[in-house]
């Protein structure tokens, strides 16, 4: 999980073995739940890309490590929020 390989990276206190930790709770989770993000996205309200995968972008690119799979999730992320940017302009 690049989130707390980046923290380890930025000197930030994290718990030994996060990662299993983490992974046995998302596995736990119902099929049905869904992240707020992904809610807010079903209803075409703006995201928090820059607060959110773009910090970590930041991070990441601070402490020279690749990360290929978020950098297409902020993208894509950013895409939306142009795209829903401009859909706004044209409601009444």
């Amino acid at each position: 999980m690049i989130k707390s390989v980046l923290n380890r990276a930025h000197r930030a206190p994290i718990a030994e073995q996060i990662e299993e930790k983490q992974l046995a709770q998302m596995n736990k989770l119902a099929p049905e739940m869904k992240s707020s993000m992904q809610r807010d996205m079903e209803k075409g309200q703006m995201v928090e890309a820059d607060h959110l995968q773009g910090y970590l972008l930041k991070l990441a690119q601070q402490y020279h490590i690749d990360t290929p799979l978020l950098k297409a999730v902020y993208h894509h992320l950013k895409l939306y929020e142009q795209q829903r940017g401009a859909d706004s302009k044209h409601r009444f």
